[in-house]
């Protein structure tokens, strides 16, 4: 038996706003690090891809000033200064707001299972932490 194709983010033939939904969790995720910058490119942010998967997770673009390395690297429970991320979950869902070189990038929303699920909604997140 073959495994399935992994999961590509496939770009959409027109950036799109975010959702009701999506703009919710990423403006949830993005104030716990309290960062208003990146709070300003949540509020500025664009969708211009899917996953092929069917999951709720989308590629995110934002014309917004970058992070600096120096609130990259504060941010980054890694010590990069490059990415972090903040991640929440809820019921099982892993939702995750990725920074790359100091742009929103991907909200991603994943079960452990591999299973596509839904996005859930802001208020039932939890154990949120940035790294």
């Amino acid at each position: 038996m073959t495994e399935p194709p992994a999961p590509v983010m496939v770009p959409l033939a027109e950036p799109r706003p975010p959702t009701p939904a999506e703009a919710a969790v990423v403006t949830a995720l993005v104030a716990h690090t309290g960062n208003a910058a990146l709070r300003a490119q949540g509020e500025s942010v664009t969708v211009v891809s899917t996953c092929s998967c069917g999951c709720a997770s989308v590629g995110l673009r934002t014309d917004g000033p970058p992070l600096s390395t120096v609130d990259m690297l504060a941010l980054s429970g890694l010590g990069r200064d490059d990415w972090f991320a903040v991640r929440a979950s809820h019921d099982g869902t892993d939702v995750v707001v990725h920074v790359l070189s100091g742009r929103l990038g991907e909200l991603e929303v994943y079960a452990g299972d591999g299973v596509a699920v839904p996005l859930p909604e802001p208020a039932g997140l939890t154990d949120v932490e940035v790294y």
